[in-house]
């Protein structure tokens, strides 16, 4: 309880929370709510909505919301490649803590800023676990 009052205290999502602890070395990633993942789903997407308005729609978020990880990239695959864009996939570089600190920061980052088209389907994919793994009791108040 103590995250989710201090996530919206200071009005961050827990992408943005998880950051600060990893940029602080801590290795421990708390549950969060349901409905704080829900959120950062929503925030996330409507601002790269904003960026990307010939690809993404309301409709894809609803679609893509709750999917598992190879089912966003499928579905992003075909809803771009009919708006005339291609994903091809992020070479990857450095070891997994690298990638994952990588990852927060694009959850981060794009909040307030345009993403390219394959980090904002892995950020999709992140939040996405996060939500199907979280406890069904987490997300009732």
């Amino acid at each position: 309880m103590d995250i989710a009052k201090k996530l919206y205290n200071d009005n961050i999502t827990p992408g943005q929370f998880v950051l600060d602890l990893l940029k602080e070395n801590k290795k421990y990633i708390p549950d969060f709510y349901r409905s704080d993942l829900q959120n950062e789903f929503d925030r996330f997407f409507d601002k790269q909505l904003s960026f990307h308005t010939t690809i993404l729609s309301p409709k894809l978020k609803e679609e893509l919301r709750g999917k598992k990880r190879d089912a966003v990239w499928t579905i992003c695959a075909k809803a771009f490649k009919e708006k005339g864009f291609e994903l091809v996939g992020i070479k990857r570089q450095g070891k997994v803590t690298e990638q994952k600190l990588e990852n927060y920061e694009w959850r981060s980052k794009g909040l307030t800023e345009k993403l390219e088209l394959e980090q904002l389907v892995v950020v999709l994919q992140q939040i996405n676990i996060q939500l199907n793994s979280s406890s069904g009791y987490l997300g009732l108040y």
